[in-house]
């Protein structure tokens, strides 16, 4: 903490550069690390990331999980998309025909 505007952040294990951040720019999460020191340094952050095993924790989250998906979805070739459009295609066509014979037996 800086100030009451602003935070010192830092991801040794993300490549994110120790820096100055507005925490209106800034979104907490529920993961904490218990007993750390204040002014901590870079590599000592790491240690205390590897043992609390966070960024294990974060990758559980839905919110990783999401932006993962994002992340792979943005990087599809046409390809990729083409086949995804296919399998969905063939899902819902699954569905819909589960529906009616659902709806035949009630009839």
């Amino acid at each position: 903490i800086v100030d009451h505007n602003r935070a010192i952040i830092d991801g040794p294990t993300t490549d994110v550069a120790r820096q100055v951040i507005l925490y209106k720019n800034l979104v907490l999460t529920d993961l904490v690390v218990k007993r750390l020191p204040r002014s901590v340094g870079t590599k000592a952050l790491a240690k205390f990331l590897e043992k609390e095993q966070v960024v294990e924790a974060w990758q559980k989250t839905a919110w990783a999980k999401k932006l993962e998906a994002r992340s792979r979805r943005a990087a599809m070739s046409d390809f990729e998309r083409f086949k995804v459009m296919r399998l969905r295609k063939q899902q819902r066509s699954i569905v819909e025909r589960q529906v009616a014979l659902l709806k035949k037996e009630r009839a």
